[in-house]
C-alpha cells in the first residue's frame, strides 16, 4: 500500500471591515466651529459651546458593524440620521436672519446643538443610505460614506438653544484665548477630553483590505492499494 499526499488549496473571501479608518477632522472642525460662531452670534444663542475631538467616541462608531447600527446612542448623535426634531429645532433658529448656508445647515442639524461639546468621524468601507423625516413631513434618502458623531447629549429639542447675549450663559466661560483654532472664540469653553480609553474589539477581527483572498492548504492522505 502506498500513500499518495494531495495538496490543494481552499480560498475563501474575508469581509472587509464596516469601519476603514477614523480621522482628528481638524478641517471639518474647525468649519463646524465657524458655523457654530456665527450661528450664536447672529441668532443671539447664549449657549453654544466650542466643540472638541474626542477620540473616544470614536470607539462608539467603531462598535458599528453595518449602516443598520449607526443611530443615535446613550451619550452621542449621528449627524443625519433620525432628524426630524433636529432640523426642525435648527430651521427655527437660523430662520431669524437669511444665509446662504441654510440649506446645507438644515442637512446638517446636529452641527448646531448648542450644548454639544464633543467630535468625532470615522470613514466607512461602503455606503450607507439613510432616510429621514424633515419638519414639514416630507420623505428624503440620502447616501454617506462617513460617520459624524456629536456627545454628549442623546436629544436634540428647539429648548436646547437659549436666547440673549450670545455666550451670556456659559458654564465655564468664553473662549478668549488659547484657542483650538480661530473659530472657537466667542464661543463657551467646553470640558477637557478625557484620557483616552483603549478600543478592545469584540466580534470578529478585522480583514486586511477589500475582497482579500486567503489561500489555505489542505492535505489529504489518499490511501493507494497496490493491487496484484
Amino acid at each position: 500500500m502506498k500513500i499518495l499526499v494531495i495538496l490543494c488549496f481552499a480560498s475563501f473571501v474575508v469581509a472587509e471591515p464596516f469601519i476603514r479608518k477614523c480621522g482628528n477632522g481638524s478641517s471639518d472642525l474647525d468649519a463646524i466651529n465657524y458655523w457654530r460662531q456665527i450661528v450664536s452670534q447672529k441668532a443671539n444663542v447664549t449657549n453654544m459651546y466650542e466643540l472638541k475631538y474626542n477620540v473616544n467616541l470614536e470607539n462608539e462608531i467603531r462598535k458599528m458593524k453595518s449602516c443598520d447600527d449607526v443611530a443615535h446612542g446613550l451619550n452621542f448623535r449621528v449627524n443625519g440620521t433620525d432628524a426630524k426634531t433636529a432640523r426642525a429645532a435648527v430651521y427655527k433658529v437660523i430662520r431669524k436672519w437669511e444665509h446662504r448656508y441654510v440649506t446645507e445647515w438644515m442637512d446638517n442639524a446636529e452641527f448646531f446643538h448648542p450644548t454639544q461639546t464633543f467630535y468625532a468621524l470615522c470613514y466607512l468601507n461602503e455606503v450607507c443610505k439613510f432616510e429621514y423625516t424633515d419638519q414639514n413631513n416630507r420623505r428624503y434618502t440620502y447616501q454617506a460614506s462617513v460617520v459624524e458623531i456629536f456627545g454628549q447629549k442623546s436629544t436634540f429639542h428647539e429648548s436646547d438653544f437659549l436666547y440673549g447675549e450670545p455666550t451670556s450663559n456659559c458654564e465655564n466661560g468664553v473662549v478668549t484665548t488659547n484657542c483650538t483654532t480661530i473659530n472657537t472664540c466667542g464661543l463657551c469653553k467646553g470640558p477637557e477630553v478625557p484620557p483616552r480609553i483603549p478600543f478592545i474589539e469584540i466580534s470578529d477581527s478585522v480583514a486586511s483590505s477589500v475582497n482579500a483572498i486567503s489561500i489555505l492548504p489542505i492535505i489529504f492522505m489518499v490511501n493507494i492499494v497496490n493491487v496484484y
